[in-house]
């Protein structure tokens, strides 16, 4: 049977516009391997040529496809629980879900991986205590860790038909992870760290197990960093290697600068001890609360490289936190800082309509 869409991104394949998804040069067409130009160049020359479908249609697209699931597996991102829990899958998902917290093997290695799974656990309840949760799988989609009981769950709650879908936010891994679950012999879905590589729906049947995997588009929720950065910029964001926290000493009115996207200055007349946990590629850089509004008009490569358009859209917010001893201060997308012996009263400049606020307990590290 002749292929309509692009086995890597799930795009129809069209021979009109080179650069976009689904474009099929005529060099590869009547092959049974063939992906697409935009997927071919992805893979061989990590070149996202173009951003594909905007957020509307992306999100009208795995609406329709969650309609279709008879099993939802939930793909998170362990190091942003709040931009993967977004409470948008309260009316996207309609069927038992089961949660894939990914990324495991990037925890700080004192880290008990159950002190996240009762995070997520906690946070899940909060925002989305409609949906019908059938257990969380902590995972790893790079270190093939803790996929036999995620399949043994697949199996046992797969539904009539058995069409079981990988939802998640863009860059929680869940092509990575469906990739895990495939025979060798299978064509992979394109797998990349920019947003916006999966364009459509793919479709995989498992003999072995007759059961049939849907990988989607990844979901933008709009309140993470990099949901307002572009593919370039988000890209060098997501966390690829184990994240080691880093201790800073606060004094009264000193500041603390992640990258150059947020500025958390501390309010309180002694000083506190801290520990960040930032995103990949960002610099955590302690500073006076003067210096550190300068650096943020004109923040310097050290700091992290922001393209020109992205500091030209993005715009400042400041509020006041108070932080519990014990409790993170996060910014999602971004990363977060865990107050270690006092309470802490933070002023924050960040981004608007990126998500920030506290936690509680701390997502990791608790004695």
């Amino acid at each position: 049977m002749k292929k309509t869409h692009c086995p890597g991104c799930g795009a129809v394949f069209q021979t009109d516009s080179p650069g976009e998804p689904g474009f099929l040069p005529s060099s590869a067409t009547g092959r049974d391997d063939a992906i697409c130009q935009r997927c071919f160049r992805l893979l061989h020359y990590g070149r996202l040529e173009s951003p594909g479908k905007d957020d509307r249609r992306i999100g009208r697209s795995i609406m329709d496809i969650a309609g279709k699931m008879d099993l939802a597996v939930l793909v998170g991102d362990i190091f942003d629980l709040e931009g993967s829990l977004t409470p948008d899958w309260g009316k996207v998902i309609r069927c038992p879900v089961l949660l894939a917290l990914n990324k495991t093997d990037l925890l700080p290695k004192k880290t008990p991986v159950e002190e996240v799974v009762e995070a997520a656990e906690n946070l899940w309840h909060k925002r989305l205590p409609s949906l019908n949760l059938r257990g969380i799988f902590p995972v790893s989609a790079r270190e093939n860790l803790g996929l036999d009981k995620l399949n043994e769950a697949m199996i046992l709650n797969r539904g009539v038909h058995h069409c079981i879908g990988f939802l998640g936010v863009t860059n929680a891994g869940k092509s990575s992870l469906l990739s895990r679950l495939l025979p060798k012999q299978q064509k992979e879905p394109t797998v990349s760290n920019l947003p916006g590589t999966t364009q459509g729906a793919t479709r995989w049947y498992l003999d072995s197990t007759d059961l049939t995997l849907l990988d989607t588009p990844g979901w933008i929720p709009g309140t993470r960093l990099t949901d307002i950065l572009c593919p370039e910029c988000a890209g060098r964001l997501v966390v690829h290697k184990r994240v080691d926290s880093q201790y800073v000493e606060m004094a009264n009115k000193s500041s603390l600068m992640l990258g150059g996207y947020t500025v958390i200055t501390l309010m309180d007349s002694s000083s506190r001890a801290v520990s960040v946990y930032p995103a990949q590629g960002i610099k955590v850089h302690s500073t006076n609360s003067e210096k550190a509004k300068l650096l943020l008009d004109s923040p310097p490569d050290w700091l992290g490289v922001v393209c020109k358009d992205c500091r030209n859209k993005l715009c400042w917010e400041e509020r006041e936190y108070l932080v519990p001893s014990g409790c993170d201060f996060f910014v999602s997308g971004l990363g977060w800082v865990a107050v270690r012996n006092h309470d802490a009263r933070f002023v924050v400049k960040s981004p608007v309509g990126v998500e920030t606020g506290v936690r509680v307990p701390n997502l990791i590290g608790k004695k």
